[in-house]
């Protein structure tokens, strides 16, 4: 017969393995052909945005735009990554139930099944009638 304490040790280690698998999660979501980079933890919080030095021709709404499909794409990517890991998580009802036990403040607050489609950014009051705005400096930042 194995030993309680030894198997509820073994069944914290894979639940901390599976833990740390999801703190490594990373997404990565591009726009306008690689220009705009964004990538994205678990929980979907932009860690690495990468704007190309040719962006700054276009409008900055349309940069905004970039970047909020950007984002999308890589939360989305991250979003599937975790649930393979809930998968797993949920395949052993032993580690499932030790999971349930952690608290929340102990697990990345991952959205674990599919979510609603984010919504589309409202786009800001300007520009109005067709009013262009001209770069600030020659990188146009």
């Amino acid at each position: 017969m194995t030993d309680p304490g030894t198997a509820l040790d073994q069944l914290i280690e894979q639940a901390a393995r599976l833990r740390a698998r999801l703190v490594r999660i990373r997404g990565c979501g591009e726009s306008l052909d690689g220009q705009v980079r964004v990538e994205v933890d678990a929980e979907g919080d932009i860690v690495e945005l990468t704007l190309s030095s040719e962006l700054h021709a276009l409008h900055l709404q349309d940069v905004a735009t970039a970047v909020a499909d950007a984002h999308r794409k890589a939360r989305a990517q991250a979003r599937s990554l975790a649930a393979d890991v809930h998968r797993e998580l949920c395949a052993d009802p032993n580690i499932a139930a030790v999971a349930q036990r952690v608290t929340a403040a102990e697990w990345p607050s991952v959205p674990m099944n599919s979510a609603p489609p984010l919504p589309t950014p409202t786009p800001p009051p300007w520009p109005q009638g067709g009013e262009t705005y001209s770069p600030v400096s020659e990188s146009g930042w």
